[in-house]
């Protein structure tokens, strides 16, 4: 097993990562680090041979996201990437945007991270006909991460109720690592 140092996290981000519910929905102010916290999360699931995918709504909101994994990784020594992907051991994670119709199919994923979730368009279709899917034979999870943005998918999302959803709401402000 890899052992990883992972960025510090806060106290709610550690009781996020920390939760076994299944999908997880943040609704979090722009500072609040929900980037960080994922990409801890996803090179932790990648290095134990898990498949992640990141997806955001386009190119530039996903190189945030990449940004932030690949900070990470450079501490695994054998980390091989290719673009917007990196493989660990038997695991991987994938960065991809959500701006192409059918661009989301593919394998099977132990992990998904939606990152800006609100912003993305048509999501409610990619999520239930792309996305969903590919979290189902591997029994995998995910986390919907984004500022809000009034009334959509993202918010019916966050309104889940169920044993396999939870969702959280926080301010900028409750990051302990920003000076406001």
């Amino acid at each position: 097993m890899i052992q990883i140092q992972p960025p510090p996290l806060h106290t709610y981000q550690l009781k996020i990562a920390n939760d076994a519910t299944r999908f997880k929905v943040l609704s979090c102010g722009r500072r609040w680090g929900k980037t960080r916290l994922c990409a801890a999360m996803a090179i932790k699931r990648a290095a134990d041979d898990g498949q992640v995918m990141w997806v955001a709504p386009s190119y530039q909101i996903a190189e945030i996201g990449w940004r932030s994994i690949a900070w990470i990784a450079r501490q695994i020594p054998g980390v091989k990437q290719v673009e917007r992907r990196l493989q660990i051991n038997n695991g991987w994670i994938q960065v991809r945007s959500a701006d192409s119709e059918g661009g989301l199919r593919g394998e099977g994923l132990d992990m998904l991270v939606v990152d800006e979730c609100a912003h993305i368009r048509n999501f409610e279709r990619i999520w239930e006909q792309e996305l969903r899917p590919a979290l189902s034979d591997r029994k995998g999870g995910a986390m919907f991460i984004s500022t809000p943005k009034g009334y959509n998918h993202f918010y019916d999302l966050f309104r889940q109720a169920g044993d396999d959803w939870k969702s959280w709401q926080m301010p900028t402000s409750s990051n302990p690592f920003i000076d406001l």
